[in-house]
C-alpha cells in the first residue's frame, strides 16, 4: 500500500470544539507531541507546552499561532530527568489557578545510558518516573476540573518489559545501550495508566495509555546508539542525552 493512501485511510480529522479547555502535553516542540499540541490548538484548545528547551519550544509555538490563529498557547519549562523540575513545574502550573482537562505525558528519550543527578537511570526517569510525579502533583487540578483525562504515550515495546527488579533503575552498569530501559519504562507507563484508572473510578478523571506507532527519530536514536556502542564499547560514562532523541 502507498503512502498517499495509507495517510488518507488513517488521517482522522476531529471537528469538536475544546473552547475553554486546557491541556498539557510534554515534549510538545517535536515529533509527535508537537503535531499533537498543533491539531489540539486548531480546535481551539488551550496548550501549555511542557519542555526543557525553551528556544526550541517558544518556536514551535509561534509556528502554533501563526499556523491555527489560536494565541493560547504557552510554554512551561519541565526537565523530566530532574524531580525538583517536575515539582516546579507543576507548582507554576498550579499557580496560574486554570483548570486542566487534558494531560498528554508524551515526552520521551531513547538513546544511550546514563543517570541523572536524583539516581535513576536516565530513561527510566525521563520516561516514567519524572511524568510520574508531574502527574501526582496535578492530580488535584484534574479533579476539580472533570471530566478530564491523562494520556500516556507509551509503545509497543512495553510488551517486552521486564520489571522483575527495581533496584536495577539505581544501578549505573545494568545498560550501555539502553534499550531495556526504554522497554521498561514504556510498561512502567501502561501499568501506571491501569493502576490510576482503578485509584480515579468515580472521580470523572479517566486514563489512558497508547502506542503512537515508530517515530523514525526514536528508530534512528536507537540505531545510532547501537552503532555508538559497538564502536566505543563504554558509553555510560561520557554520555550526551542532549543529542538523541528526547524533548
Amino acid at each position: 500500500m502507498c503512502d498517499k493512501t495509507f495517510s488518507k485511510m488513517f488521517n482522522y480529522e476531529p471537528t469538536v470544539d475544546l473552547t475553554g479547555k486546557v491541556a498539557i502535553v510534554t515534549g510538545g516542540s517535536s515529533g509527535i507531541g508537537r503535531i499533537t499540541c498543533l491539531k489540539l490548538a486548531a480546535l481551539n484548545c488551550h496548550i501549555i507546552l511542557a519542555g526543557r528547551n525553551p528556544e526550541k519550544s517558544n518556536a514551535v509555538i509561534e509556528n502554533i499561532i501563526e499556523t491555527t490563529g489560536n494565541k493560547n498557547v504557552e510554554f512551561l519549562e519541565l526537565h523530566l530527568d530532574r524531580l525538583q523540575s517536575c515539582k516546579e513545574a507543576a507548582q507554576q502550573f498550579i499557580a496560574k489557578k486554570l483548570p486542566l482537562h487534558i494531560l498528554i505525558n508524551n515526552a520521551g528519550y531513547a538513546g544511550p545510558a546514563g543517570m541523572t543527578d536524583d539516581g535513576f537511570q536516565y530513561t527510566f526517569q525521563t520516561n516514567h518516573l519524572g511524568h510520574f510525579l508531574f502527574t501526582q502533583l496535578l492530580l488535584p487540578c484534574l479533579k476539580a476540573s472533570a471530566p478530564s483525562r491523562i494520556i500516556n504515550v507509551s509503545s509497543e515495546s512495553s510488551l517486552r518489559g521486564r520489571l522483575y527488579d527495581f533496584n536495577k533503575l539505581r544501578d549505573p552498569n545494568w545498560t550501555i545501550i539502553g534499550i531495556n530501559d526504554y522497554e521498561d519504562s514504556k510498561l512502567a507507563n501502561v501499568m501506571y495508566a491501569k493502576k490510576l484508572s482503578e485509584l480515579l473510578d468515580g472521580t470523572g478523571v479517566t486514563t489512558y495509555s497508547l502506542h503512537p506507532g515508530l517515530d523514525h527519530n526514536v528508530f534512528n536514536a536507537i540505531r545510532s546508539s547501537c552503532n555508538r556502542y559497538l564502536e566505543t564499547y563504554s558509553l555510560a560514562n561520557s554520555v550526551n542525552h542532549e543529542n538523541v532523541y528526547d524533548y
